[in-house]
């Protein structure tokens, strides 16, 4: 059961799942060790809604830290402290850096100009291909 940690956190003991958060089975359905907490303490999960981590914790099941919001204010809270770690990457998954290749998209997502665009090289190749074909 939950252990205390000096940021007031309540740290969850039992079994994880790879993405480090805890998890507990209650008969045949199972449960995210933060969202089991904040439901015994009486609040309930709205649909649609992320549960999020004021302490940046995810085995930290103190109720008090925990808050209801989108996923884009989940996801803007990770990015505003650091926590995003594809934000931090330096270059893309094929080694361009960033420094000297990086595209900002509509959905504002971080994009390899030399990757977009080899993308869409085979893209548009096999787009003409298939219309000679036809």
């Amino acid at each position: 059961f939950p252990s205390h940690d000096n940021g007031g956190c309540f740290l969850w003991g039992g079994a994880k799942i790879k993405t480090g958060y805890g998890i507990f089975n209650a008969g045949e359905k199972y449960y995210r060790d933060h969202r089991l907490s904040w439901l015994l303490n009486g609040h309930s999960l709205t649909e649609g809604l992320d549960l999020c981590h004021s302490c940046d914790n995810r085995l930290c099941v103190n109720p008090d830290h925990l808050w209801e919001g989108t996923r884009q204010e989940n996801l803007k809270d990770c990015i505003n402290k650091g926590r995003n770690e594809r934000m931090n990457r330096q270059t893309c998954k094929r080694g361009h850096s960033y420094f000297d290749h990086l595209f900002i998209n509509s959905a504002d997502n971080r994009e390899c100009r030399l990757c977009k665009n080899e993308a869409s090289k085979r893209y548009y190749a096999r787009a003409n291909k298939l219309r000679r074909n036809s």
